[in-house]
């Protein structure tokens, strides 16, 4: 069961997965706000900061041809509005696939969407207590239309929310593991006897070790 538990939301998450995968690249052109982080990926890649475009970058990007794009680059630096994570990791995709491609551009989206899935599932199985209860919130993930969306376009919004649900996540392991050792310090129906010894852990409770959770 321990292994289904993985198992079965690891399947939902690539059932996901391939939706958000195939035809990525479609449309080849600079979609709603991939306008910004598209292109200040691009030029992070480029020069490790966010540079500003000639009007025909877009145009440069929808023709596919790189060479085009780096001529739209220009040397002056750009008004920095948004954090540089996000865009760093969309700039993943250009250092695996090059610019010439619209899936460069928005394959970490994919991914950390895809991954995303996977991990409601997970959660939603601790939480509930329940691998019936976890993979239908995989599944509803998985088939969710803003989601699908945020994931097949270069945005911040599937970076944000795939490192809250890591964070989530790892607040859960912490609560797990935290528990099995104070059943280790204090069984449960073990009398526990208040003294001057013991008087700093009973008012702040017990030291648990590096909670590195």
């Amino acid at each position: 069961m321990r292994a289904w538990k993985s198992v079965i939301p690891a399947l939902i998450a690539a059932a996901g997965g391939i939706i958000r995968f195939v035809n990525l690249g479609f449309p080849h052109e600079l979609a709603f706000d991939e306008t910004y982080y598209a292109k200040d990926a691009y030029s992070l890649t480029q020069a490790g900061y966010e540079k500003t475009w000639s009007d025909q970058a877009n145009t440069a990007f929808a023709s596919g041809d790189a060479s085009a794009i780096q001529t739209a680059l220009k040397d002056e630096p750009a008004y920095v509005v948004h954090p540089a994570l996000g865009k760093w990791i969309i700039g993943l995709g250009y250092v695996l696939f090059g610019s010439d491609t619209a899936v460069s551009w928005r394959f970490s989206a994919a991914l950390c969407g895809t991954v995303a899935i996977f991990l409601i599932a997970v959660i939603a199985t601790h939480i509930f207590s329940s691998l019936w209860l976890g993979s239908i919130a995989g599944i509803l993930m998985a088939v969710d239309g803003e989601a699908f969306v945020h994931s097949r376009l270069a945005l911040l919004d599937s970076f944000l929310m795939f490192f809250m649900l890591l964070a989530l996540g790892c607040l859960l392991i912490d609560r797990h593991v935290s528990r099995k050792k104070l059943f280790a310090l204090h069984p449960p129906g073990l009398p526990q006897v208040h003294s001057q010894t013991n008087r700093h852990a009973w008012r702040y409770g017990p030291f648990l070790g590096l909670r590195i959770w």
